[in-house]
């Protein structure tokens, strides 16, 4: 890494390294995700002095939790949208009365509006461990919809699976990809800051993990 200074590795979670750099122009100072030597991402613009009763090593831990957090629920959509067939089919053995009549498919928005709010109630499901709070979730924030004790070992599996099927690495080097670019494309001065970190020119930086 040339063209700043680096603090070292001060955070780690799930093998991500957090530090922070100081560019040479010494305008601001940024709080990055590390993931192997040359390999990392500008996560957040800080205040080139610290915050009053909150250290550095402190504001990278938060920052580090919240990385960990958005990478989690970008699996979950993932792992949601790709198990929604099985949940579907238990949805449609429902009575009638204790699910929305669109999952019969008849009208294609109205399956697509009735889908997409199950997916939703799943990922909001898949935060909790226990299948019994996890049931309660699903009815509350998905409409019309009243399930039985079916439902209970279906989402044991599929909270398993989740967990199971999560490696947090990858997603969290996805999401720091996400948040450089809509960093760096918040401020040209930022930007500019940021331009001697990969050696490129301002108005041509790639800024993205090489």
């Amino acid at each position: 890494m040339n063209g700043y200074e680096y603090t070292g590795v001060m955070v780690s979670k799930e093998g991500v390294d957090f530090g922070i750099i100081t560019p040479s122009l010494r305008m601001f100072k940024f709080a990055v995700a590390v993931f192997d030597k040359d390999n990392f991402n500008v996560l957040q613009k800080l205040a080139v002095r610290d915050q009053p009763g909150r250290t550095a090593e402190e504001q990278l831990a938060r920052l580090s939790e919240g990385h960990f957090n958005q990478a989690l629920t970008l699996h979950q959509k993932r792992f949601a949208r790709k198990v929604m067939p099985e949940l579907l089919a238990y949805v449609r053995s429902l009575p009638e009365d204790s699910r929305r009549y669109a999952f019969d498919g008849e009208d294609p928005d109205l399956l697509q509006q009735a889908t997409e709010d199950l997916t939703n109630g799943l990922v909001y499901a898949l935060r909790f461990k226990d299948e019994y709070r996890a049931a309660v979730a699903m009815e509350k924030t998905i409409p019309y919809f009243v399930p039985d004790r079916d439902l209970l070992p279906i989402l044991r599996g599929l909270i398993d699976e989740c967990e199971r099927s999560f490696i947090a690495k990858p997603y969290m080097q996805e999401v720091a990809k996400a948040t450089e670019r809509n960093l760096l494309a918040s401020s040209q001065i930022v930007r500019s800051a940021l331009a001697g970190i990969r050696q490129e020119e301002p108005d041509t930086a790639g800024f993205g993990v090489r």
